[in-house]
């Protein structure tokens, strides 16, 4: 028989109190949500996208818009009628080798430049371009610097694998032109010319004492004149002007938004060919001026043609 347990101690009843809450800080049970309509849902799934995406369609179209309008106003002040070679006394030429000069002797001398152009044709030593502007303002334009921008640095001159035809002629002429050598290490731009006094207007470093006015809508044509001394350079011309709206500038590219192009006149030995100029012509009391020859470099200089 096991022995008898010993008395157990009585329990004491439990002092601890709950927690102290005061009224109203339990949280309420959360009310049912209500029945929704049928349609609020659907709105709440395709309303809302299709909200934001048109607002989002109005805002990138606005914003669009006002991004190219910031960039039209950049060069609006003025507008480019037109960009046409003009013709240069001082300016000879070269062609690719394989092009036959003889037909040049019989094209109008109109059309010399185009048929110069279309056959891969390179100013040597300079080129003259007419430019055509106009004012776009209220009030009047003014050009206050014209800078010539290299693509690229000028390489070599172009010699081998050209032939080179001697057009230039002697003396300075008395258009009024804008001049400047982009080889030089800062380009800048002189007038030359004379008046229709024929009173020299020369004028060197142009645009460091004056401006081009352009009133609107009248157009008004620069003639820029750019020389190559050394080197074969192509570039684009920077127009810097004053209007309403503070100091702007466009730029300006040849036709078909190529740059303009050049070369110095390299070794006259190392060409293909040379189609001579008038100066080396032997004398002749005919009155009918013969065709120019296609020469090698060794018969170029050493006698007359024709």
């Amino acid at each position: 028989m096991p022995p008898p347990r010993p008395p157990q101690p009585a329990r004491r009843p439990n002092s601890r109190r709950p927690p102290y809450r005061p009224p109203g800080s339990q949280r309420p049970a959360p009310a049912p949500e209500p029945n929704q309509p049928w349609y609020r849902k659907i709105w709440v799934l395709v309303g809302v996208p299709v909200l934001v995406a048109v607002l989002g369609g109005v805002v990138v179209a606005k914003s669009t818009d006002l991004f190219n309008r910031g960039l039209d106003r950049v060069g609006a002040d003025i507008q480019v009628l037109d960009v046409s070679p003009a013709e240069d006394t001082g300016s000879d030429w070269i062609v690719p080798a394989d092009v036959d000069p003889l037909p040049f002797n019989y094209i109008p001398h109109s059309d010399r430049l185009t048929w110069l152009r279309e056959r891969g044709g390179i100013p040597v030593r300079s080129m003259r371009w007419t430019v055509t502007v106009k004012a776009e303002r209220t009030s009047a334009v003014q050009i206050v610097n014209i800078v010539p921008v290299l693509v690229e640095p000028c390489t070599s001159p172009r010699v081998a694998g050209y032939g080179f035809m001697e057009e230039h002629s002697e003396g300075a002429g008395d258009d009024i032109v804008l001049t400047a050598d982009v080889s030089a290490l800062r380009p800048r731009f002189d007038r030359t010319g004379a008046d229709e006094k024929g009173e020299r207007i020369d004028v060197d470093d142009f645009f460091s004492g004056h401006h081009v006015a352009l009133p609107k809508d009248e157009k008004n044509t620069i003639v820029l004149e750019t020389k190559v001394a050394a080197g074969h350079c192509r570039w684009t011309y920077r127009i810097e002007y004053i209007a309403d709206s503070g100091r702007e500038s466009i730029s300006l590219t040849a036709p078909g938004g190529k740059p303009f192009e050049a070369t110095a006149l390299g070794d006259f030995k190392d060409y293909a060919w040379i189609m001579p100029g008038y100066s080396l012509r032997c004398a002749s009391e005919s009155d009918q001026i013969p065709p120019r020859p296609k020469l090698t470099a060794a018969q170029y200089g050493t006698n007359c043609w024709g």
